[in-house]
């Protein structure tokens, strides 16, 4: 399943590649994208406010292991 979420602004990486700066490949890994997920979790939210929470908790989520320090940031023990 591919969304089509807004427009895409493609930027040059100097070495001839493209990037997408509004879709990352991050964004784009694995059978469906994150938005799709997300969108579907969230459907049944009773207000606004809790839709929106779990939506970046979820957004997080599917991507943290793309992020750097994975680990550290999921980690409850933080100093």
């Amino acid at each position: 399943m591919k969304s089509t979420h807004g427009a895409s602004a493609n930027a040059s990486l100097g070495d001839g590649l493209m990037t997408d700066a509004i879709n990352p490949a991050h964004y784009r890994r694995g059978p469906v994208e994150a938005i799709d997920v997300i969108e579907a979790a969230v459907a049944d939210a009773p207000h606004m406010v809790p839709a929106y929470l779990q939506g970046q908790a979820l957004k997080y989520l599917l991507r943290m292991w793309c992020k750097g320090y994975a680990l550290e940031d999921a980690s409850t023990n933080h100093p």
